[in-house]
C-alpha cells in the first residue's frame, strides 16, 4: 500500500526492491506449510528437561475488558543511538533490556509482587526452519522471568547478560525443529483422521497451554530500506492484548527512533509513568505521546463469533 501511495503522491515509479505488487504471483516458497515438513536435527541433540514454571505475577490493574473491547495506548519515543548504547553497555539486546525496564516499572508500582514477573517475547521461526518466505503461521515465543527469580541478587547488567543467554537458548535451531517435528506429526495425523475440518480445529491442541504472563514484548527492528523510507514519519502497530487481560508492549525501530507503545484494555497509567521514570533514571531522553484509545471492530467481531 505504501509503495503505491508514494508512487502516486510523488509522481514517480519507485524501485519495488522486493515489494510484492499486483503484477506478480505468489511463489511456492510463500505458500509452504511449516507443519507439513519434517526437519533434520543434529544427532546429538537432546531436548532440555522442562521444569515446572511458577505461575507468573498478574497485574491487578488488568480486569477482563472493562473498556468494552477498546484499547488504551501509552506511547514513548527514544533515540535509537542512545537506547542501543545502553543496550551494549549491559551486554544484552533491545527486547531483553526493554522487558527488564517494564519489570522494574512493575516493581515500582507493586513492590509486594508475590510471583515472578514474566515477559513473553514472540519470535518468528521461519529462518530456523528454512521457510523464510512463507506467509503461514510460523512463530513461537520465549519466556523470560525478568524479576522474582534467583537472578535478582545480580546487578542490572549481570541480569541483562544472563537473560540474553536464556533468550538465545530458546532460539536454538535444533530445539525449534524438534518442536515442529512433534507438532507436525500430531497436526498431520489429526488432519488425516478429521471427519469435519471445522469441528477439528475447534479442539484444543493438547500440547501447550498458553499462559498469559505478566506482559508481552513484541519487537520489530529497523525496517528494510526503500527509496521512500525517509518519507514515512510514523509507524504504529495496533493490536488487542491477548484475551484483553494482559499488557502488551510493542516496540518498533524506525527513522532513528524506538517507538514504544504499552497497550492494555485497562488503565495502566501508573505502569506507564513508572516505565518513563525507569528510562529517565538511566539517562534516556524520553518523549511521551498522548494517550490514545482505539477499537478493533474485526477482532471484536471474531471473538463474538467464537462465543456463538
Amino acid at each position: 500500500m505504501l509503495y503505491h501511495y508514494y508512487c502516486m503522491k510523488d509522481g514517480k515509479e519507485y524501485d519495488p526492491n522486493g515489494i510484492r505488487t499486483d503484477q506478480g504471483q505468489m511463489t511456492e516458497a510463500e505458500t509452504v506449510e511449516p507443519l507439513a515438513k519434517t526437519y533434520a536435527v543434529s544427532p546429538d541433540f537432546a531436548m532440555p528437561e522442562r521444569g515446572q514454571q511458577a505461575a507468573p505475577y498478574h497485574l491487578p490493574e488488568l480486569q477482563p475488558d472493562p473498556l468494552g473491547g477498546d484499547v488504551l495506548e501509552y506511547g514513548f519515543c527514544l533515540p535509537s543511538d542512545a537506547l542501543m548504547a545502553i543496550t551494549r553497555e549491559n551486554g544484552t539486546s533491545p527486547s531483553v533490556l526493554l522487558s527488564m525496564l517494564v519489570g522494574e516499572a512493575v516493581l515500582r508500582v507493586h513492590p509486594d509482587a508475590d510471583a515472578p514477573i514474566v515477559a513473553n517475547i514472540p519470535m518468528s521461526d521461519r529462518r530456523m526452519l528454512g521457510c523464510d518466505e512463507t506467509f503461514k503461521n510460523c512463530s513461537s515465543r520465549a519466556v523470560l522471568p525478568v524479576r522474582g527469580t534467583p537472578l535478582d541478587v545480580l546487578p542490572f547488567a549481570g541480569r541483562a547478560m544472563q537473560l540474553r543467554g536464556a533468550l538465545k537458548q530458546q532460539m536454538m535451531p535444533d530445539l525449534c525443529r524438534s518442536i515442529y517435528n512433534m507438532l507436525g506429526g500430531i497436526y498431520r495425523k489429526r488432519m488425516e483422521e478429521a471427519a469435519d475440518y471445522r469441528e477439528e480445529i475447534k479442539k484444543p491442541a493438547g500440547i501447550f497451554t498458553i499462559c498469559h504472563d505478566t506482559f508481552y514484548t513484541d519487537y520489530i527492528g529497523s525496517f528494510h530500506k526503500t527509496a521512500y523510507s525517509d518519507r514515512i514519519t510514523d509507524v504504529r502497530f495496533l493490536c488487542k492484548p491477548s484475551a484483553g487481560n494482559t499488557l502488551q508492549m510493542n516496540v518498533i525501530e524506525h527513522g532513528g527512533q524506538f517507538r514504544i507503545a504499552l497497550l492494555a484494555c485497562n488503565n495502566v497509567s501508573a505502569i506507564a509513568d513508572a516505565l518513563e521514570q525507569e528510562m529517565k533514571d538511566r539517562g534516556l531522553i524520553v518523549r511521551r505521546t498522548s494517550v490514545r484509545r482505539f477499537s478493533l471492530p474485526r477482532a471484536s467481531w471474531r471473538e463474538g463469533m467464537e462465543e456463538i
